[in-house]
């Protein structure tokens, strides 16, 4: 069945940012532990294979599965900038440098 529900939109519309408060914590711990650069290539790759996979999906659950994974990927993104800017930028310029971060979840 095809049909869609509102809550059913409303959970494919949440489930990215569910992904990514799911996988932070786990990000930060991996950033820890493996090189950021191909870690952060290999997260970019899987983002665009599942943005493109998403555009051709109609199962629900696949489209739920793929928005988490979308989630997960951006997640790390946005871990990995955050540490970033804590520790490239002037101490008394990291707030200024942290906010195009703090709209990145939405």
């Amino acid at each position: 069945n095809n049909a869609w529900s509102e809550a059913e939109f409303g959970i494919l519309g949440a489930i990215d940012k569910i992904g990514m408060t799911a996988t932070s914590l786990i990000w930060g711990r991996v950033l820890q532990h493996c090189d950021s650069k191909w870690l952060l290539a290999g997260g970019l790759l899987v983002n665009v294979a599942a943005t493109s996979l998403f555009g051709e999906l109609r199962n629900k659950t696949s489209m739920y599965c793929t928005k988490f994974f979308l989630g997960a990927t951006q997640s790390l993104q946005g871990v990995w900038a955050t540490v970033w800017a804590v520790t490239m930028a002037p101490p008394q310029s990291v707030t200024m440098w942290l906010r195009p971060w703090g709209g990145a979840g939405g």
